[in-house]
């Protein structure tokens, strides 16, 4: 599993609900990972990293983060899968999922949309729009 913590250790137990300081970015890209990381982590939030959607399950488990930031593309489930599978347990259906992909046409946002996504993010995208996104209140994509 292919995952960074920074700054926090699990929790113990059961879910209370999504941890509200902790987001969790799952991208293929070991370079765009590492940069969200040190760029959360100096913006308050702790950042926990994900490779693949399988590994990015485990973390949702061990860590109940407030948000997904999920490329669309991020393997070997798709997000239609993983947000069904979070989307089953009452822990996690609170869980913000933003899904970012380099496809910015109606198809790729309908689909973010039917998995469940709160937002639809294309790339390339600033900073501040990530950052934007996790500060404001919970919206509808």
């Amino acid at each position: 599993m292919d995952t960074r913590v920074q700054a926090r250790s699990p929790r113990a137990g059961a879910s209370a609900g999504p941890d509200p300081n902790v987001v969790l970015v799952v991208d293929s890209n070991p370079a765009l990972l590492q940069t969200l990381d040190s760029i959360l982590k100096s913006s308050g939030w702790t950042c926990i990293t994900a490779a693949d959607t399988l590994s990015a399950l485990c973390c949702i488990v061990e860590y109940t983060p407030r948000a997904v930031l999920i490329d669309a593309d991020a393997g070997p489930l798709g997000v239609w899968q993983f947000s069904a599978l979070l989307r089953e347990h009452p822990d996690f259906s609170d869980v913000r999922l933003i899904v970012s992909s380099n496809r910015d046409d109606i198809v790729e946002r309908a689909r973010a949309e039917a998995a469940g996504a709160e937002r639809f993010l294309p790339r390339p995208f600033a900073v501040d729009d990530v950052l934007n996104i996790l500060d404001a209140p919970r919206s509808v994509a």
